[in-house]
């Protein structure tokens, strides 16, 4: 049974049993007869009413709570998209940069970054020094952008598993 107080001032059941004021607060509505209220923030993640498809609950578009999932959502999904099309070409940079390398013989680039637009940073294995400042700049000139060539140090371990990359392209 409801207080008169509560009722009077504009407060709401809601499916804890407490009641609350205020319309920005409220996501939802649950008509499920053993907790029959009013959802907020806090309750929705607690029962996590839409999660296990309940059909008793029922969400109030007008939400700000909805609007800002739903944006947060979109951003989310155009991030995704981005970071596809970012490893997409740092994939093709990295093919087409070993195309132009294969002369030199015993090197391979390892990972093609960009750190921020017009700036492109290449990092590369090789078992000796090879003056590489040509195809820098060539590189430079083909892409439209600064190219920096960073070269790792040999390693056993990096050279097994160059060896390797080389031994698959072969098969393939």
């Amino acid at each position: 049974m409801r207080n008169k107080t509560e009722t009077q001032c504009g407060a709401k059941p809601c499916i804890d049993g407490v009641y609350r004021q205020g319309k920005k607060n409220f996501v939802g509505y649950c008509r499920y007869k053993k907790h029959r209220g009013f959802i907020t923030e806090k309750l929705l993640k607690k029962h996590q009413c839409p999660a296990k498809g309940c059909h008793y609950f029922e969400k109030f578009e007008s939400s700000p709570y909805w609007k800002n999932k739903a944006k947060n959502k979109q951003l989310k999904k155009d991030r995704k998209a981005e970071e596809q099309v970012r490893e997409a070409r740092e994939a093709f940079i990295l093919e087409t940069a070993r195309s132009w390398t294969e002369k030199y013989g015993f090197m391979d680039f390892t990972s093609a970054r960009e750190p921020k637009p017009g700036r492109l940073v290449l990092t590369y294995f090789a078992q000796n020094y090879i003056d590489l400042s040509r195809c820098r700049n060539y590189m430079s000139r083909v892409w439209n952008c600064y190219v920096e060539l960073r070269s790792i140090k040999p390693d056993r371990q990096l050279e097994d598993r160059f060896l390797n990359k080389k031994k698959e392209r072969v098969r393939k």
